[in-house]
């Protein structure tokens, strides 16, 4: 059956269209873990993104670092290498300067220097280009070369070695004398930068000088893999070198602050503390869901239980048993019953028992039960998981009687009296929780709840017995009472109409209106005579247009709208304007119809609550108002019973007025009375 659901608190209600169906359906479960494990999935991509973030933000600091590193490096690296070509151009300027005159001289004062300066393997001078190997003559003609632009020296890197030959030349500046040589130096280049990088540089870094050629001149160090490291271009001699260094693992230890660290255990750490909370608060709701849900499941049996209360009213010891099959159930023991005490709480009337073998249905004296009289008289539940425990209000003895170990003992309390007690007991030890606890004292309510229905129930079909054979008497005395009305108005009518003496024709007509009015009043008491208090006002015009068959013309047409409005009357006032709208509609016909017109009876809503009725003709029989508004009808007997009426049995208004196509309009406003249906517009 489909039907509307409520949405509360994760549960859903479920109630059938025809509202005899209610379903309480808890939400499906779901895996307890899956929570806490997705949570610190997402924790931990979310610390791994701040981790990355910090490393990242490491890396580029010690990457800085290494670029002022790597530039201060190569100025130390170009600085070196010029002051190892000083003696070189000292050299130069002494053999220019004629201080050194033969090779002999040059020999001594070389190796003067190669003693002071070790890096350099070997110091000559070379004056032609005779017999010299190609890197030598290289060196002498960019020597020569150079002297133009300028004479710092120039310098070339050997194939195969880390080795430079720096060459600076001798040139006389007077042409005459020429070219007197080119001093040749062979320098190391390995010894050199380990003068230039000390032991600390060497341990944080790697090291490697690449030459014009980008061959790698000098190596040491092995740095960490996937650093950028720094990057220096210098240039010694007019030959352009590159330097680089990159990190080693022990530069890396060094520089590397506990910050990434702290942020990717500090912070799994703490995800795996919220993810066990998160786990924690799962199973604490999982176990709620199943209290809840067990909730739940008390109250959808109440509900039934409820059901076939009141689908089987007076059956009560057929409900308690239901109800204390249903106490063991949803308290997972064996035995219950349920009984109804006395008003002093010395006897008990058991009424309904499950499982207990060895006490039945009848009145039994508390005197071997304590705790009963005790929960009886005071009104508190008295919980016993172990009566072999415990000895206070509890008779061991009676409890092995019965078979039960431990119980509860729940009054059924009605406001603030005691009127019975449900006991829920068990053969074995029974642990009894807040839950169990709750669910018992609903099953209790619900127990007193049963027990004072079915005694008001008892009082009730009893009352209503006896009303039942008042109405029926009453019923015999008004069909008595309406069987004499009506023939007490058909003997008056039987009597106005037979043995009529001479009158003049005005006497005759005043007692034919006469009749027609104590036979409209006989027809509306017909109408309100079958038993009915009220009557609506569609019925009531109804049955008011026959009695205007003996006046009306065969072309006249009587034309009702009173649709617009739902109003049922009681018997007094729909009698009264039963008489109005006669009157009305009679006096539209005789007056202001002719042969063929039309009277037309309205009803509609008024402002206040209050229903307006109009009774209205065509004016073919060219009646007209009076200039001051009045019609010339007004003081006849039928208009004087007209307000009489409206103003004592309706009271309400009562107005004639002339209509702008001709014709009269009689209008009745009366207000609604409280115990009368109100106006409803359609």
């Amino acid at each position: 059956m489909s039907g509307h659901k409520l949405q509360s608190s994760g549960v859903r209600f479920e109630q059938g269209l025809a509202g005899r169906e209610t379903r309480l359906v808890m939400p499906a479960r779901r895996p307890v873990f899956l929570m806490p494990v997705v949570l610190f999935l997402l924790l931990g991509l979310l610390v791994m993104v701040f981790w990355r973030i910090e490393v990242q933000y490491e890396r580029r600091s010690i990457e800085s670092k290494l670029m002022v590193s790597a530039s201060q490096l190569a100025r130390r690296v170009q600085q070196a290498v010029d002051d190892r070509v000083q003696p070189l151009r000292r050299l130069a300027q002494q053999r220019l300067n004629g201080e050194l005159h033969n090779p002999e001289e040059f020999a001594s004062a070389a190796k003067l220097v190669l003693a002071d300066l070790q890096p350099y393997r070997a110091i000559w001078l070379v004056s032609d280009l005779k017999d010299q190997p190609p890197e030598v003559a290289e060196v002498y003609r960019l020597a020569i070369e150079q002297k133009e632009e300028d004479d710092r020296g120039v310098m070339v890197e050997l194939p195969r070695t880390q080795e430079l030959l720096i060459g600076i030349p001798v040139v006389d500046e007077e042409p005459k004398k020429g070219v007197l040589g080119v001093v040749v130096g062979r320098l190391q280049l390995e010894p050199l930068l380990r003068q230039v990088v000390d032991e600390a540089q060497r341990e944080r870094y790697e090291i490697m000088l690449m030459g014009s050629d980008d061959r790698i001149l000098y190596h040491q160090g092995a740095a960490v893999p996937g650093w950028e490291g720094g990057h220096e271009t210098l240039e010694v001699l007019g030959v352009r070198w590159g330097l680089r260094i990159m990190p080693t693992a022990a530069y890396v230890a060094a520089n590397a602050g506990r910050s990434p660290w702290m942020v990717l255990w500090g912070g799994l750490g703490s995800s795996l503390l919220i993810t066990l909370g998160v786990g924690q608060w799962g199973v604490l709701r999982r176990r709620r869901e199943r209290e809840t849900r067990s909730h739940l499941e008390a109250l959808e049996r109440l509900n039934e239980l409820s059901a076939t209360i009141s689908a089987k009213l007076g059956s009560g010891p057929q409900v308690m048993e239901q109800l204390a099959q249903l106490a063991c159930d949803l308290m997972g023991m064996d035995s219950a019953i349920v009984g109804i005490a006395d008003s002093t709480y010395q006897r008990v009337n058991v009424v309904a028992t499950v499982g207990v073998h060895s006490l039945g249905r009848g009145d039994y004296q508390l005197d071997a039960a304590p705790g009963v009289r005790h929960s009886l008289s005071t009104g508190q539940i008295i919980i016993v998981e172990d009566s072999e425990k415990i000895k206070v209000l509890v008779n061991g003895n009676e409890m092995r009687r019965i078979g039960v170990r431990s119980m509860m003992q729940l009054p059924l309390r009605i406001e603030s009296r005691v009127i019975g007690i449900l006991i829920v007991g068990d053969r074995a030890p029974h642990v009894i929780d807040q839950m169990k606890v709750h669910v018992a004292r609903l099953l209790a309510n619900q127990a007193a709840l049963i027990l004072a229905n079915h005694r008001l129930y008892e009082q009730m079909d009893e009352a209503i017995t006896v009303q039942r054979r008042e109405a029926e008497t009453r019923s015999v005395l008004l069909h008595e009472l309406n069987h004499r009305v009506k023939n007490s108005l058909a003997g008056i009518v039987a009597l106005l109409s037979v043995g009529e003496p001479e009158m003049p024709a005005e006497a005759r007509q005043w007692l034919g209106r006469v009749i027609d009015r104590i036979n409209n009043m006989a027809r509306t008491h017909e109408l309100l005579s079958g038993g009915m208090q009220t009557v609506g006002l569609n019925d009531l015009v109804e049955r008011m247009l026959p009695s205007l068959a003996v006046v009306k013309p065969a072309g006249v047409r009587i034309v009702t709208d009173v649709g617009g409005v739902d109003v049922v009357l009681g018997t007094e006032r729909a009698v009264g304007l039963a008489m109005v709208l006669h009157e009305l509609c009679y006096n539209a016909i005789v007056h202001g119809t002719g042969e063929d017109g039309c009277v037309t009876i309205r009803a509609g809503a008024a402002e206040g609550q209050r229903v307006m009725v109009e009774v209205m003709d065509d004016g073919r029989r060219g009646r007209r108002m009076k200039v001051d508004g009045e019609p010339m009808r007004q003081g006849g007997m039928g208009l004087t019973l007209v307000r009489g009426l409206v103003s004592r049995e309706l009271g309400g208004e009562f107005s004639l007025s002339e209509r702008e196509s001709g014709g009269t309009v009689a209008r009745v406003i009366f207000p609604l009375r409280g115990d009368e249906t109100n106006i409803v517009s359609i």
